[in-house]
C-alpha cells in the first residue's frame, strides 16, 4: 500500500511540475493595462489576459493556475474529499 502511495506522489508530483511549467514563461512580464477576473465559486483575482488552466489527475483530483494580480503563479487543488485547498503561491 505505502508503494502505491508513493507511486501516486511522484506521478502527481510530476503532472504539477509539467503544469506549472507551461506558467513559467508567462510570469515574466504583465500586460500593460491588465485587467482583472476571478474563478467563479474560488475567490480571488487574476489577470484576464492569462486566463486559468486546470490539471486533471489520474486520481480525478483538480488542480487550477492562475496569475494573480501580484505577477505571481497561484494554485488550489480539489482533493478527493471534494473540497479545495486555499490558494497557494508558486
Amino acid at each position: 500500500m505505502a508503494l502505491a502511495f508513493l507511486r501516486r506522489r511522484a506521478v502527481t508530483a510530476g503532472a504539477v511540475a509539467l503544469a506549472a511549467s507551461a506558467f513559467v514563461g508567462v510570469v515574466a512580464s504583465a500586460p500593460a493595462q491588465a485587467s482583472t477576473c476571478s474563478v467563479a465559486g474560488h475567490g480571488g483575482s487574476y489577470i484576464c489576459e492569462y486566463g486559468t488552466k486546470t490539471v486533471k489527475f489520474p486520481n480525478g483530483q483538480q488542480q487550477i493556475f492562475v496569475i494573480g494580480t501580484d505577477n505571481t503563479k497561484w494554485s488550489r487543488v480539489r482533493l478527493d474529499s471534494g473540497s479545495w485547498t486555499p490558494w497557494t503561491q508558486g
